[in-house]
């Protein structure tokens, strides 16, 4: 049960392996914030920190540096046996560095409510075998403006997709004894939205290795790594034509610690890109980070 502890909240830091970038990639379902957050039965309080940086250019003469942060609240309830609901919250600011200007966008973001159903969580011998499927909804909460004027921001610089738009999850995990492998694929599909604004389809696929260290009674440490890949559609404007600067594929290197003391843990990781063409190569994809603090109930 130890083990699955330490996984759980080391997964929690991934289900959002954290894309943004481009105009596909502001809003895209690689931040959520959460992962899987059951290996076993426990609720949570989590409050994290992520970040992503992408560098490209206005003409050939005038370079910018996007950042786009957030702070991101979350929450995981049982419901029944075997049933589980995580919600998660996020305060997000996208800033955007030129050489003569300086641009920022705030505001708290879209909601994302998950509900998740455990399939499988068998032990044979020294190994077991997890299992969960879930269904999600992004909520629109922050305003969307699909003409950002003042300095010709992208549509990823809103804070929220102002639509509503369902995600599938799947979350598989194999323990064998301190050793652990994580494949966690979503999906997710957005409408058009109230300004007639169709942000692309997601998909994004993780898998991330993890070995146990146990440092005392109430103390552990797991370093992880692995790979994360995504595929990001297209955006639809308003006169039905795909959006410039949007659609977006990309891979990526994990690389983290977790460590729990008693009820606490603390997580922090980086992701490396590896390949990447986002928004037809006009920007180019830098490392993203994440901090992670969190409480179990």
């Amino acid at each position: 049960m130890a083990n699955k502890f330490i996984l759980c909240l080391l997964l929690m830091m991934f289900g959002s392996p954290m894309v943004k970038a481009c105009d596909a990639c502001g809003c895209s379902i690689g931040n959520t914030g959460n992962g899987l957050t059951t290996v076993f039965k426990k609720n949570f309080f989590s409050l994290g920190y992520f970040g992503y940086s992408f560098n490209g250019a206005l003409n050939q003469t005038l370079a910018t540096k996007d950042g786009h942060y957030s702070i991101t609240a979350s929450a995981r309830m049982s419901l029944a046996q075997n049933w589980y609901m995580v919600a998660s919250v996020p305060f997000k600011w996208n800033v955007r560095a030129a050489l003569v200007s300086h641009y920022r966008l705030q505001g708290v973001g879209d909601i994302q409510l998950a509900v998740h159903r455990v399939v499988m969580n068998r032990a044979i011998g020294a190994s077991s075998l997890y299992l969960d499927g879930g269904l999600a909804l992004k909520m629109p909460v922050a305003n969307f403006n699909p003409v950002l004027e003042d300095g010709n921001l992208p549509v990823n610089f809103n804070v929220g997709t102002g639509t509503w738009s369902p995600q599938l999850r799947l979350n598989a995990v194999y323990n064998y004894k301190q050793l652990g492998l994580l494949v966690s694929p979503s999906f997710q599909w957005s409408p058009k939205n109230s300004k007639s604004y169709q942000f692309g389809t997601q998909l994004a696929v993780q898998a991330v290795a993890f070995y146990q260290l146990k440092a005392g009674a109430t103390l552990s440490i797991t370093p992880y790594g692995g790979f994360y890949t995504e595929k990001i559609g297209r955006d639809i404007n308003a006169s039905g034509k795909y959006e410039h600067g949007t659609g977006a594929t990309g891979s990526y290197t994990i690389f983290g610690l977790n460590v729990k003391w008693k009820n606490f843990v603390f997580d922090v990781s980086t992701l490396s890109p590896l390949q990447s063409t986002y928004a037809g190569g006009e920007v180019k994809a830098g490392s993203r980070w994440s901090v992670q603090t969190t409480y179990l109930f």
